[in-house]
């Protein structure tokens, strides 16, 4: 029985773990496997580099590629946009995924200078794997291969994905990714992915993904496909897409071990197994299923191999001589894939500011430095600013001087409490920890996001509302802290999932700290009696005033407070003012916080462009009842108690429609909450 779980195990991970096809619109190169490169694809007459030094891996190492490739029915064979090299040592046993971005300039065997991701589309997977042990000094065993449609039906097929995000991602893409959003398609066509059919003349639409803030979300498969694909107004551009695509690989191989049924994996193989393409044998397959009680439980780390954009510029002071280039890479894969400084310990985040996003993204930042995270917990009070609690008893051998640099940190911010028991470190998040990796962006030169075109709007999705990952910090059992650094922000849902799990973990709430804004310095704003420019005037906050945040008007741009020395409600733009904090899933304040009565009912109207979700509830894990159009208009009769959503009347049925993607006629002032 335990060789027969294995197996099905092995083979639902497999499958999830190489469906991760994510790419840009790639130039198509045409190339039928096993056939030779064109004749003008010819090596170019350019000095030829030395083959790298052969990496050396510990004993019973052994390399798999995961690509994704951006493969479209009516197009040859596509550059792999996804590069990313599994070293899984069963021994240990660590896993250790290594991203390679696909701009990374190579010396392709047999043709010259080109970027790395164009190495499958020349030759196949055998000048892959050759390309990337002449430049990289790697030996891949094996490689497994999967496009758009794969990534898609294998995160359907298990339910959705759990995952972070450390930066707000709002994104456009192309609902069927076969086609740019906005072109106008000749024929009748049927939707990939939906079985939608698009009457001829008329425009494939974009699909819109917003994570709004710092937190752990779960996504279907189009949204994880839109999470991954993710480049634009993004800090770090594609070099953070690298983290991105490992979030989601991590996340595929929790959800296949804890869906580990045979009828779900059954149905996880049917989905993707036209989708990807492997040289694994059945003997390969039986070989790995006999590691798999070992590499299941161990620690998957996240390293990226960084350096260059996608002109092949060398960025962060990466050497731009070919030779020391090669030397740089060389050092960069040795730290990456044999460096243990940082494995194995202990450490514990605390929630200092009442946002459990902060916190996981903090987390999931140390797991992939190697860092063991022991719990993720409030602090039990506000601090001003993130705190590192140095609990070693000596400086030999500290992790200090990295977890400062990781956090933007100085010895003010260190507090010595030595302690041979429990944590090596506490890291207590304050408002100014930054969740994003890169202070600017590092897209591609030149490259433009999608323009405002026709889209589906989809709904804004909102985090799980859990913080608590681990509670006991000093007798955790080791299992569960492999398995937390196995997916650190995937354990979160566990229990909020599993009856069974929340009723026997002591899982304390986080303290809940109110946002608050900040008048700045030398600055005078006015205060108003409701949300609006038209309404009395109550005064003027100087420079220096803060106070706390009570509620939030329904177009979130006003915010309400308490005058301190009359105690009266008043209200300030939040534009004028420096907000702390989340304040957007607030409750909307009183009616008061409408505009003037409109004798009008009110109603909503879906603004030009648009087409957005008609829902049976609050949410966007409700059913779908349908879709209205640009201009389609409908009475309001009711709304959510956060404001985020307008309960409508839908023909003869009463629907939900997101307030975010749609404007409003009349005085919805005096609408009733209806929905929670």
């Amino acid at each position: 029985m335990k060789w027969t779980r294995s197996i099905r195990w092995l083979a639902g991970a497999l499958l999830a773990t190489t469906s991760l096809a994510i790419a840009a619109p790639a130039p198509q190169t045409a190339h039928a496997q096993g056939q030779q490169p064109p004749a003008q694809l010819a090596p170019t007459p350019v000095p030829i580099p030395p083959p790298a030094r052969k990496i050396a891996l510990p004993p019973g190492t052994f390399n798999i590629a995961l690509l994704g490739i951006d493969k479209r029915p009516d197009r040859g064979f596509m550059n792999t946009d996804v590069i990313i090299i599994a070293s899984i040592n069963p021994d240990v046993p660590i896993v250790t995924l290594l991203s390679i971005p696909r701009d990374t300039p190579v010396y392709i065997p047999g043709v010259g200078m080109k970027k790395v991701n164009q190495a499958y589309a020349l030759g196949g997977p055998d000048l892959f794997k050759e390309t990337i042990r002449y430049n990289f000094g790697l030996d891949v065993a094996n490689y497994a291969m999967v496009n758009f449609a794969g990534l898609v039906r294998a995160v359907d097929a298990l339910g959705g994905v759990d995952v972070i995000a450390t930066c707000p991602i709002q994104h456009n893409f192309p609902r069927d990714p076969y086609y740019m959003g906005g072109s106008i398609v000749a024929k009748d066509y049927v939707d990939t992915f939906t079985g939608e059919v698009w009457p001829a003349g008329s425009r494939v639409p974009l699909l819109r993904i917003d994570l709004p803030k710092p937190g752990v979300y779960r996504l279907n498969g189009l949204q994880a496909l839109a999470y991954v694909r993710a480049r634009y107004n993004i800090p770090g551009g594609d070099v953070d897409r690298g983290r991105r695509e490992q979030r989601v690989v991590r996340a595929l191989l929790a959800k296949a071990r804890q869906v580990g049924s045979l009828t779900k994996l059954t149905e996880l193989y049917n989905a993707v197994r036209n989708d990807v393409e492997t040289d694994l044998t059945l003997e390969s397959i039986l070989r790995y299923a006999m590691m798999i009680d070992k590499i299941g439980d161990a620690v998957v780390r996240s390293r990226y191999l960084m350096g260059y954009d996608a002109s092949g510029a060398a960025l962060e002071g990466a050497p731009r001589n070919w030779n020391d280039r090669l030397d740089y890479i060389q050092k960069a894969l040795n730290v990456a894939l044999n460096q243990r400084i940082n494995d194995g310990i202990p450490i514990e985040v605390l929630d200092g500011i009442g946002d459990p996003g902060f916190t996981l993204a903090a987390a999931d930042r140390l797991k992939e430095l190697g860092f063991v995270v022991t719990a993720v917990k409030p602090a039990g009070e506000r601090y001003p600013r993130t705190v590192v609690i140095d609990h070693m008893t000596t400086k030999k051998g500290s992790a200090l001087p990295l977890l400062l640099r990781t956090f933007n940190l100085n010895q003010k911010n260190v507090v010595a409490e030595p302690n041979p028991n429990g944590p090596r470190f506490t890291v207590v998040i304050g408002p100014d920890f930054n969740t994003c990796y890169y202070a600017k962006s590092l897209a591609a030169a030149g490259s433009q996001p999608i323009g405002p075109q026709e889209m589906i709007a989809e709904e804004v999705l909102q985090p799980l509302k859990t913080s608590v990952v681990v509670t006991d910090t000093a007798h955790i059992e080791q299992a569960v802290v492999e398995s937390l650094n196995q997916t650190a922000v995937v354990i979160t849902a566990t229990a909020l999932l599993d009856p069974v799990a929340a009723a026997t973990t002591p899982l304390a709430p986080p303290e809940v700290v109110p946002p608050t804004f900040l008048v700045p310095p030398g600055d005078v704003v006015n205060i108003r009696s409701a949300p609006t420019v038209r309404s009395r005037s109550l005064g003027q906050l100087r420079g220096g005033f803060s106070s706390e945040i009570l509620g939030r008007s329904v177009d979130g741009n006003w915010l309400q407070f308490q005058m301190p020395r009359t105690g009266r409600l008043a209200w300030v733009n939040k534009n004028v003012v420096q907000v702390k904090g989340y304040f957007q899933d607030m409750a909307v304040a009183g009616d008061d916080a409408q505009a003037p009565p409109n004798p009008d009912p009110p109603r909503i109207v879906v603004p030009a462009g648009s087409v957005v979700n008609v829902r049976s509830g609050p949410g966007v894990n409700f059913d779908i009842l349908g879709r209205m159009r640009a201009r389609q208009s409908a009475p309001i009769i009711g709304r959510s108690a956060d404001g985020a959503w307008w309960q409508i009347q839908f023909g003869e049925q009463p629907a939900w429609i997101s307030a975010r993607y749609v404007r409003t006629t009349g005085n919805a002032g005096s609408v009733p909450t209806t929905g929670q």
